[in-house]
């Protein structure tokens, strides 16, 4: 079973600050409000563990193009496609299988 010091420790683990081409708003705001995230992701995981279905949002990813620095942005070439995916799904696949 998912334990709350796993979850927790997945949390601390998270980088608080990425690149332009990764989800590190999402990261620094799961670590800093992770007292009140840790029950209910340890819920939602246990949840998942106990039936083996994850909910539709893990399957989605938001994609979006970045535009590259002093770079021509009428041309496609000049961006970065990124995908965004659910940063629950990214904590649930950092915790050890048993």
């Amino acid at each position: 079973m998912i334990t709350t010091k796993e979850v927790e420790s997945v949390i601390k683990s998270l980088p608080s600050k990425k690149g332009r081409k990764s989800h590190g708003f999402m990261t620094g705001l799961s670590q800093t409000l992770k007292k009140e995230l840790i029950s209910i992701l340890l819920k939602l995981l246990q949840k998942i563990e106990e039936e083996g279905i994850l909910p539709n949002s893990f399957y989605k990813a938001s994609i979006t193009m970045i535009p590259k620095p002093d770079k021509d942005t009428t041309r496609k070439e000049n961006y970065w496609p990124i995908s965004l995916t659910n940063i629950n799904a990214k904590i649930l696949k950092q915790i050890p299988v048993y």
